[in-house]
């Protein structure tokens, strides 16, 4: 049995402890190291930077190993090449538990943009956005919490709403209408007006009392990376489509702001403010089903007054259809008709009707039962 003492100094101490631990077994060798480091009990001699090779061209095999460092790694390769840790024991960690009111300021949640809720950071309850709440193998959910008031009153943070020296009415913020709920309970305009004008110290999305507005523009709201269509919303002043992962974000409902279509998004959101009086929608009355079209202040052509006030809620309207929409001829029976057109512009052409033998509609010169089928069949048709 041989006894090697070795005697090491400085930062490169973690780096001789592993070469001696790795070659020891081709010797045989029972070695006691006894190692006189600044750091002996330290995470030196669980982390060696000089083992990390960024370059280095690892197995793309998970067979995860829990570091000396308490983090998880794809497999021993990555641990050693990218970690640079020195031991490992197979499998995740999982005897980390993250605590609530954990500080999570060190804490890469990555560069997603998904509203993940609120937790402390640098001592501070924080809106944090990332990827997951899982990083590393160590779930971090229970440091989570719904809003900035439901952080503060779990971790008992210290809160001052109000701070006047903070207040300079001088200040331009933008008129842009992106509301927040202060902690005084009052709704402002954009973060910047809280702040300054209000001179609160912290603030939620959306406006007090969890409730949008129809029509408020979503174009800074972050619903999530998901790709699945929300529905149509107001973007930068234009009804567009939204994707996200939810019209729920923290405690804001945004689903008012949402619409089904396109054009009903357009109707209540970008039609001129005195056009349109919602008061007058009644999606319940029933209007006559006559073609007398007139074109609303909004811009669309209705089959007649009583759609327009009663489906568009338009408050005036001038007679004839809009100029944009399409005329044509409008009777099926025609042989020119048009389908696709808005109103009738007196141009349809007709068959002539037979006028040989008196009720010989199939002109077999005969009057038969399939003459009186054909005349049923025709009936209503306008001969010139």
């Amino acid at each position: 049995m041989n006894l090697t003492v070795v005697f090491c100094f400085g930062v490169n101490c973690g780096r001789i402890i592993y070469l001696i631990m790795k070659f020891s077994h081709i010797f045989s060798l029972f070695i006691v190291s006894i190692i006189f480091c600044p750091l002996l009990f330290s995470q030196a001699i669980c982390i060696d930077t000089f083992l990390i090779d960024p370059n280095a061209v690892c197995i793309e095999i998970y067979d995860p190993v829990c570091g000396c460092d308490g983090v998880t790694y794809s497999n021993e390769c990555y641990a050693l090449n990218f970690g640079g840790v020195l031991s490992w024991t197979p499998g995740i960690c999982q005897d980390i538990v993250v605590s609530p009111c954990e500080d999570l300021a060190g804490v890469d949640f990555g560069d997603c943009d998904m509203a993940m809720g609120v937790g402390v950071i640098n001592g501070v309850c924080t809106d944090i956005s990332g990827c997951g709440w899982e990083v590393n193998g160590i779930d971090y959910s229970p440091a989570f919490y719904n809003s900035i008031a439901d952080c503060n009153n779990s971790c008992g943070l210290p809160v001052e709403c109000i701070d006047s020296a903070q207040i300079d009415l001088s200040i331009l913020c933008p008129l842009v209408f992106m509301p927040v709920c202060g902690c005084d309970g009052v709704t402002y305009n954009n973060d910047c007006e809280a702040f300054n004008y209000g001179g609160v110290t912290s603030w939620t999305q959306g406006i007090c009392g969890d409730i949008v507005q129809p029509c408020t523009d979503v174009a800074d709201v972050l619903f999530g990376p998901c790709l699945t269509i929300l529905g149509i919303a107001v973007v930068n002043g234009s009804c567009s489509y939204v994707s996200g992962c939810s019209t729920t974000i923290g405690s804001v409902d945004y689903s008012p702001a949402f619409y089904g279509t396109i054009e009903e998004c357009v109707f209540v959101c970008e039609s001129p403010v005195d056009c349109i009086d919602p008061n007058l929608i009644d999606p319940t009355a029933a209007c006559y089903d006559l073609w007398d079209p007139v074109c609303g202040c909004n811009g669309m052509t209705y089959s007649n007054d009583c759609y327009a006030v009663n489906y568009g809620g338009v408050t005036s309207w001038t007679q004839g259809p809009c100029n944009d929409a399409l005329g044509g001829c409008t009777y099926i029976q025609a042989l020119n008709y048009q389908p696709d057109a808005s109103w009738d512009d007196g141009s349809c052409l007709f068959a002539p009707c037979n006028n040989g033998c008196d009720g010989d509609v199939d002109g077999d010169s005969s009057v038969s039962v399939n003459d009186i089928l054909l005349l049923l069949g025709n009936f209503g048709t306008i001969c010139q």
